[in-house]
């Protein structure tokens, strides 16, 4: 299953002025929480354990995995059994993206027009921690 393709974005209301990598921010930054908090799959630890390391060493961001990695594209295989859950439960029911809308309010004219930073990680990180605890919370 293909949670997000950084290709979808491209086209009708993408910023013209914007490089094509921006696409995939959103995805990328929700990549690199699974990183970072140890949910992604074996066969991406087989992958690529090195740019995972870097990625949770803050050397490499989620998005820059994203392409590297990935090829633009988040997918199923990406992620373990617990964070496929979620991720069709949070991601794929466009919660991800209003959380992201709303911590990102006031980045510009568009949610494409954020940066790829620590300081933007760390947002979505909090975010997604609160929301990874509010599902399991649920989920009993």
């Amino acid at each position: 299953m293909k949670y997000d393709d950084s290709t979808w974005h491209f086209g009708g209301e993408f910023p013209e002025e914007l490089d094509e990598r921006h696409a995939g921010i959103h995805i990328g930054m929700f990549l690199g929480w699974i990183i970072r908090r140890g949910l992604y799959s074996e066969l991406l630890s087989d992958l690529a354990q090195d740019d995972i390391l870097a990625v949770q060493n803050r050397l490499l961001t989620g998005t820059q995995f994203l392409q590297r990695v990935c090829d633009g594209k988040l997918t199923n295989e990406d992620l373990n059994e617990e964070a496929n859950l979620f991720a069709q439960d949070y991601y794929a029911s466009d919660d991800y993206i209003d959380d992201y809308s709303q911590a990102f309010i006031d980045i510009g004219p568009t949610l494409y027009h954020v940066t790829d930073d620590n300081a933007n990680a760390l947002k979505v990180e909090d975010f997604l921690d609160k929301a990874f605890q509010t599902w399991k919370i649920s989920r009993g």
